[in-house]
């Protein structure tokens, strides 16, 4: 994810700043071969297709930057700049999805870890059937402000990544940097585009769940291409790669591949409206 940094009492490096958020892939956990709450759930491992959907994710970061993935570089005027700044959650999966992003980076990177941006805590210990009562009773209190026993809210989620933001500024400030490429998880991230955009309750609640390794971008609007559209827009800032019950496409990703039969469709283009096949390599348009 490529968004810069702005909010109140901060100053933004450059006006052209750039901040993609994007989560982690297909975890064990994900398709229920361990149970997370039994190993702890930092310890959540990627499946072999959540690992080649983080190779992927690097790709696409390079393919419409192919200078993202660089540090310690020199502006058009000779100054040395630190290049983009990398944070990632510290869980196991976002360390193992960070590593599959960046295996295309011509250098080695600089990365930090950050306790506050990880997954919002559901707690522990839970009977089979509490998904059951969790929906009952977010739908009376709302998605945003019920806690899971045991665990946090989305509002606890929210207040955390809002002292990572105010962190995350001084350092763009410091650095001298305009990109930020952060990994981390799906309600975290909602939490963080929640934050950073000034959203509403309701429309944090509208937000669905990314996708394992979508990229979520906030940037400046002037900075966006003809054929991005900005989902949400706060000031100077825009943000795109959002998940809304609007969108259109397959709602789950890995997806069967109708010539091949089999299920390898692992990560699309939103943008195009298209994915390949990592069996059969055909484009499929949706």
């Amino acid at each position: 994810l490529s968004p810069s940094c702005g909010s109140e009492g901060c100053e933004v490096a450059e006006p052209g700043a750039l901040l993609p958020r994007g989560r982690h892939g297909l975890s064990q956990a994900n398709t229920r071969e361990i149970d997370g709450t039994r190993i702890g759930d930092s310890n959540v491992e990627l499946t072999p297709i959540g690992k080649r959907q983080a190779i992927l994710a690097g790709e696409r970061l390079l393919q419409e930057d192919p200078h993202f993935l660089e540090q310690n570089v020199l502006d058009s005027t000779g100054r040395q700049e630190s290049g983009t700044l990398i944070y990632a959650s510290p869980y196991m999966r976002t360390r193992q999805t960070l590593a599959g992003i960046v295996s295309a980076a011509p250098t080695w990177l600089k990365t930090y870890e950050d306790p506050r941006l990880r997954e919002v805590e559901w707690g522990y210990n839970q009977p089979k059937d509490y998904g059951d009562t969790v929906d009952a009773m977010q739908d009376i209190h709302g998605k945003f402000f019920f806690r899971m026993e045991g665990g946090e809210s989305p509002a606890d989620g929210y207040d955390r990544i809002s002292g990572f933001i105010a962190t995350l500024m001084r350092q763009v400030e410091r650095k001298k940097s305009n990109k930020v490429l952060i990994v981390s998880h799906g309600l975290t991230i909602r939490c963080f585009a929640m934050r950073f955009m000034h959203l509403l309750v309701e429309e944090f609640d509208a937000i669905t769940t990314p996708k394992h390794c979508d990229i979520i971008t906030i940037s400046n609007e002037k900075d966006m291409k003809m054929e991005q559209t900005a989902q949400f827009q706060t000031g100077q800032w825009s943000i795109r790669g959002l998940r809304l019950p609007t969108d259109p496409g397959p709602q789950r990703w890995p997806r069967n591949c109708h010539f091949c039969n089999k299920e390898n469709v692992i990560w699309p283009d939103l943008t195009k409206r298209e994915a390949r096949c990592e069996s059969c390599r055909i484009i499929i348009c949706f």
